[in-house]
């Protein structure tokens, strides 16, 4: 989301998509930084700071009356579904 072209087609697309992570339900290399869910000490720390910036950046690509479209679903240890919705 912050990527040159992000920032360029902020409040420009009609359709946002994605199916993000599921914290650490899929955990494919546990020391690389590039998986979310090694970059946050706990569930709480990544909802604030990869779930919700994620949210926040869809919503902010989003033209007006544009859709957002979250593939997401609670795993052990983790409610995805009640935080994604606040």
């Amino acid at each position: 989301m912050r990527s040159k072209t992000a920032r360029a087609l902020r409040g420009r697309v009609s359709l946002v998509m994605t199916s993000p992570p599921y914290w650490n339900a899929e955990n494919y290399d546990t020391s690389s930084r590039r998986q979310s869910a090694n970059r946050y000490a706990d569930y709480p720390e990544w909802r604030e700071g990869f779930l919700r910036p994620l949210i926040q950046g869809a919503y902010d690509l989003a033209c007006p009356g544009g859709v957002f479209c979250l593939n997401i679903a609670d795993v052990e240890g983790a409610r995805l579904e009640r935080d994604a919705a606040r």
